[in-house]
């Protein structure tokens, strides 16, 4: 299952979540060849979204995807 392509990238509004000021919520959805489907979603700080182009959004995705199905790729 290493073939895994990301097919969309949605970006909500900044989310106040209290204890980290605000928040964006990164949607994101895939498959895999065998038709498989994927979807989650990451949080990530409002300065640290304002700093990252969307070449860099892609791969922080990737590599939280990585994670959550337990791989140990480095950021």
């Amino acid at each position: 299952m290493n073939d895994f392509q990301i097919t969309n990238i949605t970006i909500a509004n900044s989310n106040d979540e209290g204890t980290e000021g605000n928040l964006r919520k990164i949607g994101y959805s895939g498959t895999f060849s065998d038709s498989s489907h994927l979807e989650g979603f990451i949080m990530m700080s409002e300065d640290k979204f304002f700093a990252t182009n969307y070449a860099d959004l892609k791969n922080i995705v990737a590599t939280q995807i990585i994670k959550n199905l337990g791989g140990n790729k480095d950021e």
